[in-house]
């Protein structure tokens, strides 16, 4: 499902400023070695240019080593303008945990100053509400995104 998104940010320009993502949160699962393994979230992001001043942008976040009973997780996107200033973008993305790992992926059309903005994912594992986050996509080629394995789901 693709949302549009429209700020009137006009001369304001926003910062291009997307870096490396980076692990977040507490936790660990135990490896087939018995050795404990971080949680890690990371999050790339690709966009995709349309003729009218619009980019589609799909956020890609996947979760691994989450501890065996988080069950789910849940991720909010914000885009974060030149000034500092954070403003959330509709809709959350849910999905699956298997074994301790999921891929949750979002697409939002948005104005070209939003698009080249500095994006941060946050988010929770469920039940514990556990914290992801918060990450800043590293931007990939639309080609390069992970899917989520065909047994994996979003919730709706």
């Amino acid at each position: 499902m693709k949302h549009i998104l429209r700020f009137g940010f006009g001369a304001l320009g926003l910062a291009l400023a997307l870096g490396l993502a980076a692990c977040g949160g507490a936790g660990a699962s135990t490896s087939a070695g018995g050795s404990p393994q971080p949680l890690s979230f990371k999050c790339v992001s690709a966009a995709v240019a349309h003729p009218i001043d619009t980019e589609s942008v799909t956020i890609a976040c996947t979760v691994t080593n989450a501890p065996s009973a988080a069950s789910s997780f849940t991720l909010n996107y914000a885009v974060v303008d030149a000034s500092g200033v954070s403003h959330p973008l509709p809709v959350t993305c849910k999905a699956t945990l298997t074994h301790g790992a999921g891929v949750c992926t979002k697409t939002y059309n948005l104005p070209v100053p939003l698009a080249n903005a500095k994006i941060v994912v946050t988010g929770s594992l469920f039940p514990d509400h556990q914290a992801l986050g918060p990450v800043t996509p590293t931007k990939v080629p639309p080609t390069n995104l992970p899917t989520p394995p065909a047994n994996l789901t979003p919730i709706p």
